[in-house]
């Protein structure tokens, strides 16, 4: 009984793995993180937090050679600097949406190569920090 289900299992979804193959629409979901290191310059060190965030995406399929994909990412940071006056935490949400041309080339030997370009905004955004301002800065893919 359990090979008979297991069986199913992989007929069932390699068949929808197949066919998610030819959707117009791919959706997609992910997590993100940042892991910095460490930086120091004359009496001024600063300390970045490790953070981690997701990633929302759709990609629409043009055709079998064309597709546009869109994405946002989001991640939650603090930047800490300390000095000989004393520790300052700097908290921001970082915001990231961008938005890629693909070109599929013809297969070659197994090999499926592709081509993408794109941009985008990323914004930094202190929460909770007197006298600071966000930035925003555009992006390249």
């Amino acid at each position: 009984m359990r090979k008979v289900f297991a069986l199913a299992a992989i007929v069932v979804f390699g068949a929808l793995s197949a066919w998610a193959q030819e959707t117009k629409y791919e959706f997609t979901v992910q997590g993100s993180g940042i892991f910095p290191k460490q930086t120091s310059k004359g009496a001024l060190t600063s300390k970045p937090t490790s953070s981690g965030g997701f990633m929302a995406g759709v990609r629409v399929n043009l055709g079998n050679r064309f597709a546009v994909e869109g994405d946002y990412d989001y991640l939650r940071n603090s930047e800490k600097f300390f000095s000989s006056s004393g520790l300052t935490r700097i908290p921001m949400n970082l915001h990231a949406v961008t938005v890629t041309g693909i070109v599929r080339l013809p297969i070659f030997r197994n090999i499926r190569p592709f081509a993408l370009a794109g941009g985008g905004l990323m914004v930094f955004d202190p929460r909770e920090a007197f006298g600071t301002s966000s930035q925003e800065r555009g992006t390249f893919v």
